[in-house]
């Protein structure tokens, strides 16, 4: 029997995901989890330096951090997000930063709406973990002034060619899935099962095995996919989280697999196409 996936409001409501998040931001430790949330932030502010908004809302805002990020870089910007513990959290780091506790509030991806339009929305791994990531994206679109940005990032789905693992499988079989041959289609999957390297490697602890609610998308179709239908232009694709070999060698020396991916993160590499697991989407809102 199938279990019914988390929904990421109530899995980052958790107390130890509020600690977790506080502990992201809080400087280099390639001893702890990979330092991904802070890569993928850095890009952000570089958008945001070039792009010069006047306006920014911070689309599920989290415990606060890159919203105090954002204010201490001279920007304008307010946030939401739907984990009401969250939300307390990042009211108490704002006015511990030195901000107004006011600037954050609850709110829903795909019911959110504004009294005023913003120039600048961002999404910072937090669209993904919607229910409908179209639907976010068309209300968000809705809160933008023309030729507004709309910056999010997402899961990459052509990151699961190099994992090695279950992920690699199952995209191999949806990519060779023709049916043009029975027997050929029973073959392929024979080996493809037979290739199974889900053995011999420690399991890490992820969104993923912790059953909470998510998408991937294609970096190659996310124009076709979550753009056209929402009125909005591809400017640029910006990747984060690189891994400098497949996942199941982390395990063997994470503080070494940590430092040696660091060291590849280049947000324009067309490697990150397959080698980082995240990617920003920065486009504008064309009508």
């Amino acid at each position: 029997m199938k279990k019914t996936k988390i929904k990421a409001d109530k899995f980052f409501n958790q107390k130890n995901q509020i600690k977790k998040y506080n502990e992201i931001y809080d400087g280099l430790n390639f001893e702890r989890e990979y330092p991904a949330n802070k890569k993928r932030l850095e890009i952000f502010i570089d958008l945001l330096k070039i792009i010069k908004p006047k306006k920014i809302l911070d689309a599920g805002c989290g415990n606060g951090m890159p919203m105090v990020s954002i204010l201490d870089n001279g920007f304008n910007c307010i946030g939401f997000d739907n984990a009401p513990n969250m939300v307390d959290e990042a009211k108490k780091n704002l006015i511990k930063n030195g901000y107004n506790s006011n600037l954050v509030c609850e709110g829903n991806f795909e019911s959110f709406k504004s009294s005023y339009l913003f120039d600048c929305i961002l999404g910072m791994g937090a669209f993904y973990y919607s229910e409908k990531p179209s639907k976010t994206i068309e209300q968000m679109t809705s809160n933008l002034v023309k030729g507004g940005h709309l910056i999010f990032s997402l899961r990459n789905k052509l990151f699961d060619l190099v994992t090695l693992n279950n992920y690699t499988n199952n995209l191999l079989k949806e990519l060779f899935s023709t049916n043009e041959s029975k027997i050929l289609d029973k073959e392929f999957n024979r080996i493809i099962d037979q290739n199974n390297i889900e053995v011999d490697y420690k399991k890490k602890n992820t969104i993923d095995s912790n059953n909470v609610l998510s998408t991937v998308h294609n970096p190659l179709t996310v124009q076709k996919d979550l753009l056209d239908k929402n009125n909005l232009k591809l400017q640029n694709l910006y990747f984060y989280h690189y891994h400098a070999y497949p996942p199941k060698i982390e395990h063997y020396s994470p503080r070494e697999f940590n430092e040696a991916s660091w060291k590849i993160e280049d947000p324009l590499n067309w490697k990150g196409y397959f080698l980082a697991s995240g990617f920003i989407v920065d486009a504008i809102k064309i009508s």
